[in-house]
């Protein structure tokens, strides 16, 4: 995945995009959006350009797993960048009290 990272960012101009493990991830402003056909959607920009390319290098990918909008899940904690806010689940906060 970093290889596909570097691609993105210096062969493709996809600027700030960031990697965690397998996942990448990225900001763009709410309007900026592009019609990506595969899924029959409108996304943000800059994530129908990464899949176009993963498309291009034949990297599989799930819809499903293509989110955007705020707030997000993010391994487990819901983040809303609008409020600034990163927020664990009551059931996920139970869970590691218990294991605690």
């Amino acid at each position: 995945m970093d290889l596909v990272l570097w691609i993105a960012i210096f062969i493709k101009g996809l600027r700030d995009l960031f990697a965690y493990v397998d996942d990448l991830f990225s900001w763009k402003f709410a309007d900026n959006m592009l019609w990506y056909e595969p899924y029959h959607k409108l996304l943000p920009a800059k994530q129908a350009k990464l899949l176009q390319l993963w498309d291009e290098l034949c990297i599989p990918h799930e819809e499903s797993r293509q989110v955007f909008g705020s707030p997000l899940t993010i391994i487990g904690f819901n983040v809303d960048p609008n409020a600034m806010t990163i927020i664990m689940p009551d059931a996920a906060r139970s869970e590691l009290l218990t294991a605690l």
